[in-house]
């Protein structure tokens, strides 16, 4: 499991910055083949994750629903254990962690734009443009009261604590 959230992650960031990998530089990132790849992503991609690669066929493509962050909340919040979801998705309780809070902060600031939220938050533009949808279909059913529990302190208004001038002082 540990090679394939290791797999999907790379292909995350790559997509992230604006590249897509194939299955040559795939080959040379890890020591398989690309048949090997192809059945290791296989569990991740028969789920609906997407995991954007350059020269996917059309029935590989047609199973993509959302990227693992969004797939991820989304079973969550559908009722799903999050074990099983970080089982099932090969995502560690670190990263696990990292989507569920970032998911929280990304809708409380749904009326600015995907970018602006982005910036503000760390997250992915995709990721954030696939909560925001997502949150707004929970929006459209009713669904979304009681989701979201307030924090004390979010990571990123701590953040601004310290680039505030007295903000080492107010600690």
């Amino acid at each position: 499991m540990m090679q394939i959230s290791r797999m999907a992650r790379v292909i995350e960031e790559a997509y992230y910055q604006g590249c897509l990998l194939d299955g040559q530089r795939l080959c040379g990132l890890f020591p398989l083949t690309a048949k090997a790849i192809r059945a290791r992503l296989a569990t991740l991609i028969d789920q609906g994750a997407t995991l954007p690669l350059a020269g996917m066929s059309k029935e590989t493509r047609a199973k993509s629903r959302g990227l693992r962050a969004v797939l991820a909340v989304e079973r969550h919040l559908n009722g799903e254990n999050p074990q099983a979801i970080q089982r099932s998705l090969a995502i560690g309780s670190n990263q696990w962690s990292l989507w569920r809070n970032g998911f929280r902060r990304v809708v409380t600031l749904e009326t600015a734009s995907v970018p602006e939220i982005a910036s503000a938050t760390g997250e992915p533009e995709p990721v954030v443009s696939g909560w925001l949808e997502m949150w707004e279909g929970l929006k459209r059913d009713g669904r979304q009261d009681g989701i979201l529990k307030p924090e004390v302190v979010w990571e990123w208004e701590a953040k601004d604590l310290f680039s505030s001038p007295g903000g080492l002082r107010g600690l």
